[in-house]
Parts: structure tokens; C-alpha cells; sequence
């Protein structure tokens, strides 16, 4: 492997001195697999729009990105081009209304060098004194959006998500950046902690603000980031009124929601959880048919437009998500470029392909990090920069 440390460089750093600046935290955005309800982006949005924030490490582009995959969009002016929108992966350091700095890598996955990519994460990684990577994105589920919205989580070590239930055992999923970034980080004795947030299928090409304002609380409360919400929460009640609005304005759609809340509403009944997941353990698929269905999802090129609704419960991931590198337009109060996918409902049953991870959570569960900190006896509250 060709020297990590090569990918990227680092800048604005003059005046940061990470012996006694902790940046204790690493938060990974890079899209890809699947972010349903376009929860990762908006997140990205929300956090460099609210917060202060400077680009502190940049990275090859031209090392990791297939540019035919994503042609960056050359700007033609009468007879001559005259700018080029090239992407870009970046680190920025983010700074809390309470003063604490965190890294948010944000940008395109990369399409090559994955295992040099990530040795060059975690060789940043090193420089800031980071101790944990976090991460959060929206993926597809059987669950209605007029209920809580849930979340399953993922980290290095089950006691720092002690407080969020699991009934996933070993399966595979096709591999991911993100995934890898969690896998490499834990081994090499970081802190990892992840969240899925379960996304409506039927609203998985559009924007749901509110799974958004789930995997910011979820991450806040992992690492002690504290994000202003307010203005946030204002948009998702906007966005969660535009969507009653489209389903109520559709009988076969608001016959499946229906139909999807007795479900759900069952399930929690016989027992509450943190996770909101429709977790009959005994009527889930297993862990093999979840995996072999996905990836015949995937390896057909369909888009989330072709994805099952929920009558057939098997959503998987898109493809390649949008560059999510910088500030963007707020989102609209409703998602835009999307469309609300249903069928008449059936007799309700139970979910036959919940796909409940974030890409490869496995069990939530590794063997202890041989390097790193203690972690906490429970995940949660605890602040890093203490």
C-alpha cells in the first residue's frame, strides 16, 4: 500500500495545536450504500449551516473518485467552458455552541483505494486526537411515519450502545465505506458508534426531515456534540405536515399506512424498546435470505424508485448518494425529487425483509479494542471533551 499520509493534506491549521485543542471526535459522511429520507445529507446541511466550521484536511480526488461513474458538470458560457464543479472530499472542524471542535469528513465515497483511504482517515485521525468515529444515515424500512421514528445502532463495543436493543445476528451485506471506516477504527483500538435510522420505504426518495432530527439527537447524545435543533425541528413538522397531506390525499396510500400502524402498534405492544423496530424475532427472515435478497437488489442497477414497498418488505440501498462536501440550500419542507411509492394494502403481516442495519452491523458487537479508552458503562450522555 502506498503511503496513507499521501492522500490528503492538511491546512488552516496554523493556529490549532491538537496537544491542547481536543477534537476528540470524528463524524464520517460520505454516503454511499444507502441514506433513505436523504438523512445523512441534511444532517451535513444542518451541521456546517448552524455551526462554525473551517476545512481543515483535503483529500485526492483525483487518487479515489472514477469520474465517469459521477462526470462533474462543466459550465458552457457562448464559446468557450468556463468552470468545472469538481468534487470534494473534506475535513472540516466543527466547533459546538459549547465550544467543542469535532471533525466532520464529508463528501463522495470514494470509488478506489478503500483500505488507503481509510489508513488516511485514520492517520487524521491520529493528528486531531480523535478518540471516536461516529456516523448516522437513513435506511429503508416497513414502518409507518405517523410513529416514532427508530433507530438501529452499531459500535466497536456493545456497552457504548448498552441503552439500544439488537435482534440481528451475522449477515453480509455488500461492502461499504463507512462500514470498513467502523471495522478498521475498532480494530485499531478507536471508539465507533453508528446509527440506521428506519425510514419510511414509501418515503425513501424524499427528504424525511424527521429521521434527520433522530440521527442528530442519537448522535449528541453518543459523543456530547450539542446541535441547535430548534430551527430543524421547526422544518420537520412542515415536512411531516406535507407528507400527511400527499398520503391523506391518496386512499390506496393511506389504506398501507393504516395497515402499517396496527402492525407496528402490535409489535410495541408486546414489548417496548429503545430500538423501534418491528422486532419479532421469530417471523424475521434470516439473516442469509436478508443478505441474498439484497444483493440481488443491488446487482440489478434498480433505483430506490424500483425498490418493493411494503407489502413486500425487501427496500434496499440506492446507489451512489450526492456529493454531501459543503453547505447546501436548506432542504424544502418536503422532499423534493422524490416520489411516495404504495399499493393497496393486504391483510396485515408481519415484515418479511426488514433490512434493519446500516450496512453491516452484524450483532452490534465486537471483541473488546486492544488500544483506546475505556469506554463508558453505558452509551449515551457522556461528553469526550471532559
Amino acid at each position: 500500500m502506498q503511503d496513507p499520509a499521501e492522500l490528503f493534506r492538511v491546512v488552516n491549521t496554523a493556529d490549532i495545536d491538537p496537544r491542547t485543542v481536543r477534537t476528540p471526535v470524528m463524524w464520517l459522511a460520505t454516503g454511499g450504500l444507502v441514506d433513505a429520507g436523504e438523512v445523512e445529507r441534511h444532517a451535513v446541511d444542518h451541521l456546517l449551516n448552524t455551526l462554525e466550521s473551517r476545512v481543515v484536511a483535503e483529500f485526492d480526488v483525483d487518487a479515489l473518485l472514477d469520474y465517469r461513474a459521477r462526470r462533474p458538470p462543466l459550465t458552457f458560457q457562448r464559446d468557450r467552458y468556463v468552470s468545472v464543479d469538481s468534487p470534494h472530499l473534506t475535513a472540516h472542524r466543527v466547533t459546538d455552541p459549547e465550544g467543542q471542535h469535532f471533525l466532520l469528513v464529508t463528501g463522495p465515497e470514494p470509488d478506489y483505494q478503500w483500505e488507503r483511504f481509510t489508513a488516511a482517515l485514520l492517520e487524521l485521525a491520529r493528528q486531531f486526537g480523535v478518540r471516536r468515529l461516529v456516523s448516522a444515515n437513513g435506511v429503508p424500512m416497513q414502518v409507518p411515519h405517523t410513529r416514532p421514528t427508530g433507530l438501529t445502532a452499531y459500535a466497536s463495543d456493545a456497552r457504548l450502545i448498552a441503552d439500544h436493543a439488537s435482534v440481528f445476528g451475522t449477515m453480509q451485506v455488500p461492502g461499504h465505506l463507512d462500514g470498513l471506516a467502523h471495522l478498521r477504527f475498532g480494530e485499531a483500538g478507536f471508539e465507533t458508534v453508528g446509527f440506521a435510522i428506519h425510514v419510511p420505504g414509501y418515503l425513501a426518495d424524499r427528504a424525511l426531515l424527521d429521521g434527520t432530527v433522530a440521527a442528530l439527537h442519537a448522535v449528541s447524545e453518543a459523543t456530547g456534540i450539542v446541535v441547535p435543533m430548534e430551527d430543524l425541528e421547526e422544518r420537520a413538522e412542515l415536512n411531516r405536515r406535507e407528507i400527511d397531506t400527499l398520503v391523506e390525499s391518496n386512499p390506496e396510500a393511506l389504506e398501507v399506512v393504516r395497515t402499517m400502524e396496527q402492525q407496528f402498534d402490535e409489535f410495541m405492544s408486546q414489548q417496548q424498546r429503545r430500538s423501534l423496530t418491528p422486532h419479532d424475532v421469530a417471523k424475521l427472515p434470516s439473516p442469509d435470505e436478508i443478505a441474498s435478497d439484497l444483493e440481488k437488489w443491488l446487482a440489478s442497477g434498480a433505483t430506490m424508485e424500483d425498490a418493493p414497498n411494503e407489502q413486500s418488505v425487501g427496500e434496499e440501498e440506492p446507489g451512489d448518494q450526492p456529493d454531501t462536501g459543503g453547505p447546501e440550500e436548506p432542504a424544502g419542507e418536503g422532499g423534493e425529487g422524490g416520489s411516495l411509492s404504495v399499493e393497496p394494502a393486504g391483510e396485515a403481516t408481519a415484515p418479511e425483509e426488514d433490512f434493519g442495519g446500516p450496512g453491516a452491523p452484524g450483532d452490534g458487537s465486537q471483541d473488546d479494542p486492544e488500544e483506546g479508552p475505556e469506554p463508558p458503562a453505558r452509551g449515551g450522555s457522556t461528553s469526550l471533551w471532559t
